[in-house]
This record gives C-alpha cells, sequence and structure tokens, in this order.
C-alpha cells in the first residue's frame, strides 16, 4: 500500500511549486522472495554462501580520512553480505 502525500510550497516569484513523496509499505524492501536487485557494479568475486561467480559491490570511507575505504560486496542470488577494509 503506497500512502501519497502532497507538498505545495509557494513560489517566491508568485507561483506554486507542487512535489508528491510516496512511502512504501512496511512489507516492502529487500526481505521478499526472489532474486536481489543489483546494486552496483559486479566483481569477480565468489559468493561464499551460494558459490555464483560475480558480487554486486560499493565502497564507503567508515574511518578516517588517512586509512582505506571499506568495501560491501553484497550477492545477486542469495543476498549474502560481507564487508572488506582496504
Amino acid at each position: 500500500m503506497v500512502f501519497p502525500q502532497i507538498l505545495v510550497s509557494p513560489d517566491p516569484e508568485g507561483s506554486r511549486l507542487r512535489s508528491s513523496l510516496s512511502f512504501s509499505s512496511p512489507g516492502g524492501g529487500r526481505g521478499g522472495r526472489g532474486p536481489a536487485p543489483l546494486e552496483g557494479p559486479t566483481v569477480d568475486r565468489t559468493c561464499p554462501r551460494c558459490s555464483h561467480a560475480g558480487m554486486c559491490f560499493h565502497t564507503r570511507q567508515m574511518r578516517s580520512a588517512d586509512e582505506g575505504q571499506t568495501v560491501f560486496y553484497s550477492c545477486p542470488r542469495c543476498r549474502f553480505q560481507e564487508k572488506e577494509d582496504s
């Protein structure tokens, strides 16, 4: 179930701007059945849980700027996730 919310705000020049914001139901998201959506570029890395060849990854700067980034891997088949500090 989607709960739309309409936001109307005045424009400084006298016209009105209109935008909408929709929230999905609490049951949606990553907890469903089926393959997980791809979440980024794919790297040649075998999933340790299901042995699928190829995992999606993204990076984040989790620690101080003088240390390396943290790489997060996720399997598009079984949704297994792991991280690596580089």
